[in-house]
């Protein structure tokens, strides 16, 4: 008897060993695979981002009534835009903003990118005496800062002419980068116009699938994804373009080159959420403290904090409303800090939102919870 026991224990300690050893074996199969397939994957994932971002200017589209001249189209639609033409139409703005995008605003950053990478040597050369004048005006007003204790000024010369030189000699290689970006793209518009032709109806089928007791909830879940994803993302781009372009004119208005750059560096770095716009700061600053006096710079400064109140202070509350549903300040920054811990760059962009979905559903959990138990337990009609 007590050999059976001991038999049986055995069994099971060994049977558990063994279930656990074939899941470890099979997670690192898994995550090989992924990792095998990250770029398509992460094709399909910015694919259905774009149609996750655009998919409100379909749906507004597809609410229109159709002109009375489109006639055989309007009596298609029961005089609404069908689903078909009103993607088929923002998939053609989309284009065409791309295209003029390409044709007007990309050659001139390129050509300034280029012209900057062959100035920064020289650039570089005015760093020791812009490091001395600030030390003087430190020592005059009695504020004991070393700066070359800080920082190697003769390292941070060297760092700087070499990025220039590396920037003039991989142009080649920057522009079949972007070719390559450009092919990418293409091919992820093509994947989200699909996505978002058959997403909406794919998504009431399985809603339609599920029990009917929990079709509100995930009807609702479904709603707080869109809100907090979606809507934030649409509204980070729009405030990193305004941010970009204000930038770029702020530089234009006090008569320094490379704005344009300047412009494009700096909404790419507002697209991080939390710490971009103020990291949108440097860009500008460093250049007119180069390229100009020391009133320019403090124009420069002040002109880019009146921007960032406007953006961030009175237009962010417009645009992205209460997307994340009322997540606090807190936690935005701890989903910015370990959405960089885990993916890098890609968690930075997407932390946020993605905190913002796991709020909404605990936040869903906790209301159904509380429902049920205010509710209490069901009670015995024959008791």
């Amino acid at each position: 008897m007590g050999n059976t026991i001991m038999d049986n224990k055995l069994f099971r300690g060994l049977a558990v060993v063994l279930l656990l050893c074939g899941l470890a074996f099979l997670a690192e199969r898994v995550l090989t695979l992924l990792a095998y397939l990250s770029e398509p994957i992460l094709l399909f994932f910015l694919a259905w981002l774009i149609a996750f971002v655009l998919g409100p200017a379909a749906d507004w589209l597809e609410s229109l009534h159709t002109p009375h001249w489109t006639g055989r189209l309007a009596r298609l639609g029961n005089r609404r835009f069908p689903r078909v033409v009103a993607v088929a139409l923002v998939y053609l703005g989309l284009a065409l903003l791309l295209v003029l995008t390409g044709v007007l605003v990309v050659p001139v950053v390129v050509a300034q990118a280029v012209e900057l990478g062959r100035n920064l040597p020289s650039l570089a050369a005015q760093i020791p005496d812009f490091v001395e004048n600030l030390q003087q005006e430190l020592v005059q007003r009695n504020i004991n800062i070393n700066l070359e204790q800080v920082y190697d000024v003769q390292t941070l010369v060297r760092q700087v002419e070499a990025y220039g030189a590396a920037l003039v000699q991989n142009t080649v290689q920057l522009v079949a980068g972007v070719a390559y970006v450009v092919a990418n793209a293409i091919v992820m518009l093509v994947i989200s116009f699909y996505i978002m032709l058959e997403g909406r109806r794919l998504g009431n089928r399985l809603i339609e699938q599920a029990p009917p007791q929990y079709r509100d909830q995930i009807e609702h879940l479904r709603w707080s994804v869109g809100s907090s994803f979606g809507g934030f993302v649409r509204g980070q781009i729009i405030l990193a373009i305004l941010f970009g372009i204000g930038a770029g004119v702020i530089c234009l208005l006090a008569g320094l080159d490379y704005a344009a750059v300047i412009g494009a560096i700096v909404a790419t770095l507002a697209l991080l959420p939390f710490i971009g716009p103020m990291l949108g700061f440097i860009p500008p600053v460093l250049i007119a403290a180069f390229q100009s006096e020391w009133w320019v710079v403090l124009l420069v400064l002040a002109g880019m904090f009146v921007l960032q109140t406007i953006v961030y202070n009175m237009l962010s509350p417009k645009v992205l409303g209460e997307t994340l549903g009322g997540l606090s300040p807190i936690l935005v920054l701890a989903a910015v800090l370990v959405g960089i811990r885990v993916s890098g760059l890609w968690g930075a962009l997407f932390g946020v939102p993605v905190a913002g979905v796991v709020y909404a559903m605990i936040a869903l959990g906790y209301r159904e919870f509380s429902k049920t138990w205010q509710q209490g337990p069901p009670t015995d009609p024959a008791g």
